[in-house]
């Protein structure tokens, strides 16, 4: 595997581009460690699960070019390439977050879960994140996620929900999926005490329906924390239209409304507006990947 180049923004984060020896393509990110008071509260890797991905959400970038799951050494030479360059944000920060939640399902990839027991003896204070859509048919993967829940300081999950409607969940992810009560019955028993809930992450515009009642009714709120999000500007999203006019002007005010009526079902609430600066990296899942093949096909065409 070789590093290609890469897209920084300073203060937010880079985007590094990745050939792998059969020149597959992937995308992984290092973002830009949070300071409080001169000391770095927390670092976070993001890495590719697989090349592409086959799941195609309408929402993201990740399915343009699906090739294959990488291998458990493909995984951790990402972090491991991030820890070369950045050795002491990784060693000095209070937490250390590797999300597996850039191109690809996790949940299809067991090489993942193996990958996350390696960094443990890595880095052995490190705190791993899983997104994914919960597959129908990868009852096996979660199963071994839970069994080595406890060998880590802690752990996230998340699921990408999009829509407590179901014709909208499966209209923007056209893939076999877990149901509603599936998810709750295994957050239920991935729960601990005192540790943190799984979150169910919903990306926020006026086309996904959200409705705290679903909400309250199919999942549990004392294993569950809900997760809103702007909708990324990915090149999907663009060519879709799926952001209104005036979106980005608009989103804080339409996710604190959202909030409030969900907060009042009992939910915790976690409200993640992250810095737009992220967007001139192509930061968005496969979007750096996505741009490159395209730029690449255009010039194909041109010499030929």
């Amino acid at each position: 595997m070789k590093v290609t180049g890469n897209k920084r923004i300073d203060g937010v984060s880079t985007v590094y581009l990745c050939e792998t020896d059969d020149k597959a393509m992937l995308e992984f990110v290092g973002v830009s460690p949070e300071i409080v008071e001169g000391r770095i509260r927390k670092k976070v890797v993001i890495l590719s699960t697989q090349a592409g991905c086959p799941v195609k959400c309408a929402i993201c970038d990740a399915g343009y070019d699906f090739k294959r799951n990488l291998t458990k050494s493909e995984l951790i030479y990402q972090a491991e390439y991030i820890y070369g360059i950045s050795k002491n944000e990784f060693e000095d920060a209070e937490i250390l977050k590797i999300q597996f939640a850039r191109m690809g399902e996790p949940s299809l990839n067991h090489s993942v879960l193996d990958a996350a027991r390696e960094l443990n003896k890595r880095f052995p204070s490190y705190i791993p994140c899983f997104a994914t859509i919960a597959p129908a048919g990868s009852g096996l993967w979660f199963e071994r996620l839970l069994d080595m829940r406890d060998a880590f300081r802690d752990i996230q999950l998340q699921f990408s929900i999009i829509s407590t409607n179901n014709l909208v969940r499966d209209s923007i992810i056209p893939f076999p999926k877990q149901s509603f009560e599936w998810i709750n019955s295994f957050g239920v028993k991935f729960f601990r005490e005192g540790k943190r809930k799984a979150v169910l992450n919903f990306p926020v515009n006026d086309e996904f329906p959200i409705n705290p009642k679903i909400l309250s009714e199919k999942f549990s709120r004392d294993h569950f924390i809900i997760k809103l999000t702007p909708l990324n500007p990915t090149e999907n999203v663009l060519e879709q239209r799926m952001n209104s006019e005036g979106y980005a002007q608009n989103i804080e005010a339409l996710i604190d409304g959202i909030s409030l009526k969900i907060a009042k079902e009992g939910f915790d609430v976690i409200v993640s507006i992250g810095n737009m600066k992220e967007n001139e990296a192509g930061s968005n899942c496969g979007q750096s990947v996505r741009r490159m093949l395209e730029k690449n096909k255009r010039e194909t065409e041109c010499a030929g």
